[in-house]
């Protein structure tokens, strides 16, 4: 929200549909990464642009295979589940930065908390979905063996492609200010507004590094 605002900003139906015919055009068959922080960060619309491809596909026998990033509350709603499936989309990659749910407080990423997280993966995988996550070491708060359970929570849930970055503060956001309130973020390691998760983290963690 501090970085990009409150507002998704969306593409209409036409403008995507038109992107994808020139890509059809140029001759791609294959996977297309529908780069979007929260593809279902506005359901309603992203329900329209589904229902519009569903035909679009269908018509070009299905020239591409679809894969998205989206939150975890994707598993309630078996609708959007569906519309993906028939659209041709086949894995989705989740944010799911810890089985924690301590750090997932603390983090304020409620919406990964609403619901048991494995049996939100279940629900997602039984729609036809693979899953892809990302998860992150450094949380304040964290308890040791953060790891131990990230490596459990991947084997209960068949995620096989996990990737693990290391907690990074970027400029700006309310984990930066109150780091900087708390005179924790440390000088000399450079952080882009994209953060750069190959170099350590640029904050003093509550537990050592």
């Amino acid at each position: 929200i501090s970085l990009y605002g409150r507002k998704p900003r969306t593409k209409e139906p036409s403008q995507m549909l038109a992107e994808l015919q020139a890509l059809y055009d140029l001759g791609w068959r294959g996977s297309v990464f529908v780069v979007d922080d929260n593809f279902i960060g506005n359901q309603r619309n992203v329900k329209r642009f589904l229902r519009e491809l569903i035909p679009w596909s269908q018509e070009r026998n299905y020239p591409f295979t679809f894969m998205t990033e989206a939150s975890v509350n994707l598993a309630e709603d078996e609708e959007l589940m569906r519309l993906m499936v028939e659209a041709g989309f086949y894995a989705v990659f989740l944010g799911i930065e810890t089985p924690d749910q301590d750090s997932l407080q603390m983090t304020q990423k409620l919406q990964n908390t609403r619901h048991p997280l494995v049996e939100a993966c279940r629900k997602i995988n039984d729609a036809g979905l693979l899953i892809y996550a990302g998860f992150i070491l450094g949380f304040d708060g964290e308890r040791p063996g953060a790891g131990e359970r990230i490596q459990a929570f991947v084997e209960q849930t068949g995620i096989p492609q996990p990737m693990l970055g290391i907690l990074q503060a970027l400029p700006n956001t309310q984990l930066w200010n109150r780091l900087k309130k708390e005179e924790r973020l440390l000088e000399g390691i450079g952080v882009t507004e994209f953060g750069d998760q190959n170099t350590l983290m640029n904050f003093i963690p509550t537990r050592s590094l």
